[in-house]
């Protein structure tokens, strides 16, 4: 292990010049990486990313879609744009607005108020819903480690679940149940390195979404 601290050393400065020679590029072409979860790509970003692309052809987007932090120091990915109430002090960036979460279920059973539950697997990472589940729910008898694969159960009827409202609000198929659950409530942060943020590439995407995040106002809180 010893013996491997130098070649480390080497990579990690190797990988702080190319990062800081990145961070004063001004030009409005070459490949951008953005990592994200699954969720926010399919419900919002895939149409605003598509108009981005139409604005900078010159442009290329390299989507990384993860449930995990990509190591951005490493260069993993040029752009985070995740859901987090404690972004890292080593990034930078603005914060986009608010994912609300609400119990929601497929018509028919919130007719009948079943008492089946959709729930979450410990490998999705998220224990604040699952605390919520645990003390709220009723019975759990299916579990899945994707917010998608939760909302096409939901929507299959399997049980009910809570799902973001900017992803489940506008879906045909199913209710809301009850306000947003405020305890759930998580910020939505787009997030770079500090040697990054002069980047053209990344000061283009980061001004286009904040603006069209504000146009379509998807992380407003709900009404009741």
């Amino acid at each position: 292990m010893v013996r491997c601290e130098p070649a480390r050393r080497v990579a990690a400065e190797a990988s702080n010049i190319e990062r800081k020679l990145a961070g004063r590029d001004q030009q409005l072409e070459g490949t951008l990486r953005i990592t994200t979860t699954d969720t926010l790509l399919t419900g919002v970003l895939t149409n605003s990313l598509a108009d981005f692309r139409r604005l900078h052809p010159a442009i290329s987007l390299e989507v990384v879609v993860s449930n995990r932090t990509l190591n951005i120091t490493r260069r993993d990915a040029d752009i985070a744009i995740r859901p987090t109430n404690r972004p890292p002090d080593t990034l930078v960036g603005h914060r986009l607005g608010w994912i609300d979460m609400a119990v929601y279920g497929d018509i028919e059973g919130m007719a009948a108020d079943s008492s089946n539950w959709v729930g979450v697997d410990a490998r999705m990472g998220y224990p604040a819903l699952d605390a919520w589940l645990s003390s709220q729910a009723g019975v759990i008898g299916y579990r899945v480690d994707s917010m998608l694969a939760m909302l096409t159960a939901v929507r299959s009827g399997i049980g009910k679940g809570v799902l973001p409202c900017y992803l489940a609000e506008n879906d045909v198929g199913l209710v809301r149940k009850g306000k947003p659950i405020p305890t759930l409530r998580t910020e939505l942060w787009m997030l770079t390195h500090p040697d990054l943020r002069r980047n053209a590439r990344v000061m283009a995407l980061f001004d286009f979404l904040r603006k069209r995040m504000q146009e379509r106002g998807d992380f407003a809180r709900l009404p009741a």
